[in-house]
């Protein structure tokens, strides 16, 4: 099955983008002696500048916290940092319409979804592909 057809796929305008960071945007590079260490995936700018022209407000979803972010990488766009506390649902709006990208959200998460009508909204991101970035603009674009 394809990955952006998982769950939901970017085929209509939906105003907010949740965007998680491991997994989607950044991913560890391979090993240089016994260390990793993140990397920026490929595509991760060209999308990012892709999404504010498309005119998404984007929200970052994650567990990094905002200034060890900008440290480690200060050519990231400053979008607002959605707090959270168990759940990354509980920082999601669900009165408006969004669309979360996440490399893989937890079965608790899985049910707020479901419960919210808000299936469609999840899109799975499959941290192994290379192009899903791309991926993701084209099915934007050919809707």
């Amino acid at each position: 099955m394809d990955t952006l057809m998982k769950h939901g796929t970017i085929n209509e305008k939906r105003k907010v983008m949740y965007i998680d960071i491991d997994g989607v945007l950044v991913s560890l590079s391979k090993p240089r002696g016994n260390e990793r260490y993140p990397i920026l995936v490929p595509d991760a700018i060209k999308f990012l500048e892709w999404v504010i022209k498309t005119g998404f407000k984007c929200k970052y979803l994650t567990c990094w916290r905002e200034q060890e972010l900008i440290k480690e990488f200060p050519q990231l766009p400053k979008f607002e940092h959605i707090k959270w506390r168990n759940l990354k649902t509980e920082g999601i709006n669900f009165r408006e319409s969004f669309y979360w990208l996440e490399d893989g959200c937890i079965s608790d998460e899985y049910d707020v979804l479901k419960e919210k009508k808000a299936l469609d909204s999840y899109i799975y991101i499959d941290p192994d592909d290379d192009n899903f970035l791309t991926k993701i603009m084209e099915t934007y674009e050919n809707k």
